[in-house]
């Protein structure tokens, strides 16, 4: 049994790109390998990193390159059977045409934390073959902590089937016509983070795909909810967190959003009021996170009802939290505390006055018989 292990041995090793001799390589199911290079690593574009004296492609899946100097991606990669590539922290400045053409299997591509300030609108297309570009199976890009100001409107022209994009931490600062139709090309985006990327207005003809699920809009400059939001018609998830807006009223508040189930709207530093009516059109809410807000001292009574002709509703919150704010009340109509499952009041400035005994005698009881007596997790 012996001699035959030491037999198998080379051939397992033998086969290992010079990427290896490099990185960190390890095997995992399948026999393919994860790699990962934390120092400056050279000739990325050769092939012999990649194919074999046989000409076959080394069998990689993940390929982490982090802390490499490697300025303008203005070459190709070499094929490759990798599935998942990370270029992080590498000075990229600049990412040229079909630079990642050649990866035919390539989902994922982490573009994080580089100096990108410009990109070509052909820089995700694939291979060049017969007077036409390939398309590439990219479903997942990540631009965030770069210096992009804006995006050619073809720039995603060949690879339409991106479901996540993340464009956070770029100073965007005022969406082009140009970007936002790059970005309403994808037909099959479920989550688009804009996060930190100066951004107060959105304009009106942003229009991404009906497709789109999450949306994260936090740490941005909008003064008001943008009305532009009521044309996500199946959003589910927003994010609006540290943003400068003071007072939430039915005029600056949220607009129409009927498929919009969580809501997060915390760190606001400057936010005073949360005004009647300003979250009464999400009216299948689930989910609030309305926490960290040092300045918020009301919530008004009416600030989730809905009136229609005679009829009065309120979305069904089954989750609220408000930790860490300045209220010192809460109103026993704010919501149809019935369905309400979990809660966390803490660290506020509650009065302690015979009309807000609902709250100890009522609501917390009702919460904590849902949760079958595990009051410790459901009431905080």
């Amino acid at each position: 049994m012996l001699p035959l292990l030491l037999f198998f041995l080379p051939l397992v090793y033998g086969t290992e790109s010079p990427l290896c001799a490099e990185c960190d390589c390890q095997l995992g199911y399948g026999n393919l390998y994860s790699v990962n290079c934390t120092s400056d690593v050279t000739n990325l574009f050769e092939g012999w990193y990649w194919i074999d004296p046989n000409d076959k492609t080394y069998p990689f899946k993940v390929v982490t390159i982090a802390n490499s100097r490697l300025d303008r991606l203005d070459k190709q990669f070499p094929r490759s059977s990798m599935e998942s590539l990370s270029l992080l922290n590498c000075h990229i400045t600049y990412i040229s045409e079909s630079t990642f053409g050649k990866l035919a299997y390539l989902e994922k591509l982490i573009l994080s934390h580089n100096r990108i300030e410009n990109l070509h609108p052909k820089a995700f297309a694939g291979v060049y073959s017969n007077r036409q570009y390939r398309f590439l199976p990219l479903k997942r890009l990540y631009l965030d902590h770069n210096s992009i100001t804006s995006l050619d409107r073809e720039v995603f022209k060949y690879s339409r089937d991106i479901e996540i994009l993340s464009l956070a931490h770029n100073p965007l600062q005022a969406f082009t016509m140009q970007t936002v139709k790059a970005i309403n090309s994808l037909d099959s985006l479920k989550k688009l983070d804009l996060s930190y990327t100066q951004l107060s207005t959105l304009p009106s003809r942003f229009r991404p795909s009906a497709t789109l699920r999450y949306l994260d809009l936090d740490g941005n400059r909008f003064q008001e909810v943008p009305t532009e939001l009521r044309a996500l018609s199946k959003l589910r998830i927003l994010h609006f967190s540290n943003n400068p807006i003071v007072r939430l009223t039915k005029e600056s508040g949220f607009p129409n959003m009927t498929t919009l189930k969580i809501l997060h709207m915390c760190n606001m530093s400057r936010l005073l009021e949360i005004g009647a009516g300003s979250l009464s059109e999400l009216i299948n809410l689930e989910q609030l996170y309305l926490s960290d807000n040092e300045e918020l001292t009301v919530i008004h009574k009416d600030a989730f009802l809905k009136v229609d002709g005679y009829q009065e509703s309120w979305p069904p919150v089954i989750e609220l939290y408000l930790q860490n704010n300045k209220l010192s009340s809460l109103d026993m109509e704010l919501l149809d505390w019935d369905v309400l499952e979990e809660i966390d009041l803490r660290h506020n400035s509650w009065r302690c006055e015979c009309q807000y005994r609902w709250m100890t005698e009522d609501l917390f009881p009702n919460v904590i018989l849902k949760s079958g007596g595990d009051q410790f997790k459901t009431l905080r």
